[in-house]
């Protein structure tokens, strides 16, 4: 249904950066379809060249086929746009991550927490890096700060799910 309404939204304003974008982001690839969502980011990508989320949205598509070369370029191109965009040093980050250079990817999910003013899933990147760098401990006290935000305001399960699947524990399932 998703995917015909952002047809139908196509059809009506094909030029639209944002349609394209979301359509990539919110249907095509929940729906696994990499190819095609990079296809359409690509297609708002040359319609604004400068969007940052769309940027994000294309390194995010890059690292899940472990295209980690373009990945890492698409960041370092939006982080020449914004060096203070936490998305993309996040995306920066994982592509160290993918490779195993844990202590960069950290170094890369510290930053971004500051420059997010600690957004929930910037903590848990954090986390899931200390956890698959043996640093156990620091990746509980990550846990621990979700939970006292969690009092304060909502913190989506996906930042402890990171956390979890880094510690390779079972309380992942509960997430």
């Amino acid at each position: 249904s998703a995917e015909n309404l952002f047809r139908e939204a196509l059809d009506a304003e094909p030029g639209s950066d944002i349609s394209k974008h979301l359509f990539a982001l919110c249907a095509l690839l929940p729906m696994g379809r990499m190819d095609e969502a990079l296809e359409m980011v690509d297609e708002a990508m040359r319609i604004d060249p400068l969007s940052l989320f769309v940027s994000a949205t294309r390194t995010a598509i890059l690292l899940m086929q472990t295209r980690l070369v373009e990945a890492e370029a698409e960041c370092r191109r939006a982080l020449e746009l914004d060096p203070d965009f936490w998305r993309a040093v996040v995306g920066l980050g994982r592509c160290y991550e993918m490779r195993g250079s844990y202590q960069q990817a950290i170094e890369c999910f510290e930053r971004a927490t500051v420059l997010s003013d600690r957004v929930p899933t910037a903590i848990g990147a954090l986390g899931r890096a200390h956890a698959l760098a043996g640093h156990r401990k620091e990746a509980a006290g990550l846990l621990s700060e979700l939970d006292q935000l969690a009092q304060q305001r909502y913190v989506s399960p996906y930042a402890k799910t990171l956390i979890y699947l880094g510690l390779g524990d079972e309380r992942v399932f509960a997430c």
